[in-house]
Formats: structure tokens, sequence, C-alpha cells
């Protein structure tokens, strides 16, 4: 299942997207690997603090590296696995 997110920044300028993660499961959140629009800059996990093994939020802050409007999709997935279990997509407008 696929999610939309909509976002907007200039070439050059920085934006941060989140996304929840389950916890203690080994899913993580990447961008996919065919991206060339838009480059990772900073990558964080934070925990849960309520509980141990809640969901964490991964924040991903992103660099667009060229004009126009486009989509960014994101999977997540056991590395290991090497199989998606959702994706999520951020539309991105960089004027």
């Amino acid at each position: 299942m696929s999610e939309v997110e909509k976002d907007s920044a200039l070439p050059g300028k920085r934006i941060k997207v989140e996304f929840e993660a389950p916890g203690a499961t080994g899913y993580q959140w990447s961008l996919d690997p065919s991206e060339t629009r838009v480059r990772v800059t900073q990558r964080e996990t934070v925990p849960n603090s309520g509980s141990f093994g809640g969901a964490s939020r991964q924040v991903f802050v992103l660099e667009p590296l060229e004009a126009g409007e486009f989509d960014v999709n994101f999977i997540l997935a056991r590395p290991w696995e090497g199989r998606t279990k959702k994706t999520r997509t951020v539309h991105i407008k960089s004027d």
C-alpha cells in the first residue's frame, strides 16, 4: 500500500520527512535506491520513549537536486529479506 505526502522546497533547500516504523521488528524505511532527484543529507531513528519495543520514528532530511514536481518513493523492509512490506510516496515541488 502506498501513501502520498506533499512537500515543497527550492533546489538546494532541505525537506524533513518522518515515517513511523514498527519497533523491535527489524523493519526500516529507506529511500528507493533508484532515486536520483533527491539526496538524503541526514537520517535519524527516534525511539519511542513510552514503551520498550514500541513504534519509532525515522526522520529523513532530503535535498532536491533538480527543479520541478516529482514523486520520491520510500520503502519499508527488513534489509535481510529483500522484499517490500510497504511504500510511501512523497510528492515534492521544487521551484
